[in-house]
């Protein structure tokens, strides 16, 4: 495997886009969710998400770099899982939107189920227990609807914290 080439610059950039590309995704998510297509709208609020993370991730690599001033080979390895787990994006993002601080069951055992449950918004597929097709897109409003609301207006309620002045929620 070639080695990354990776520079404080660079990772910035990265970073940068992670936010912004999140914010697209979000706001995609928010206008087909408007549209009732409410298993892509799900799908696209974790992914939003996932970037969010991804971004709040790289932020860490490059504070704690900067200590050393360079990027070890810790960091690099990092990085790489980074840029393909799902999973660790979304812990990313659960840590960092809710201080870190996951002790209820329920609420880690939720978080553990977005994964499946993105996939199955997106893909269909083959159930491992009982066999049945997944079809997404034959989801029931109601099921859908429930899904997709919690990632979004969590989405909603983290960026109106960070900017009080607008009243994003009004709508949702």
């Amino acid at each position: 495997m070639s080695k990354l080439k990776i520079s404080f610059r660079k990772l910035g950039e990265l970073e940068f886009q992670c936010y912004q590309n999140a914010l697209r995704l979000h706001s995609d998510s928010i206008l087909l969710y408007t549209k009732d297509s409410f298993a892509s709208a799900f799908a696209l609020s974790v992914l939003a998400n996932e970037e969010f993370g991804k971004g709040f991730a790289i932020a860490e690599i490059c504070f704690h770099a900067k200590f050393e001033n360079r990027f070890g080979p810790q960091d690099e390895h990092f990085l790489r899982a980074l840029l393909s787990d799902h999973k660790l994006k979304q812990g990313w993002f659960r840590s960092y939107v809710f201080g870190g601080i996951l002790t209820h069951k329920r609420f880690i055992k939720h978080f553990a189920r977005i994964q499946f449950e993105k996939n199955n918004a997106f893909y269909v597929g083959v159930r491992e227990r009982n066999h049945q097709i997944v079809r997404p897109f034959l989801l029931p409003k109601s099921k859908a609807r429930n899904r997709c609301v919690s990632p979004i207006r969590l989405f909603l309620k983290w960026l109106k914290e960070l900017w009080p002045a607008r009243n994003l929620m009004r709508k949702y």
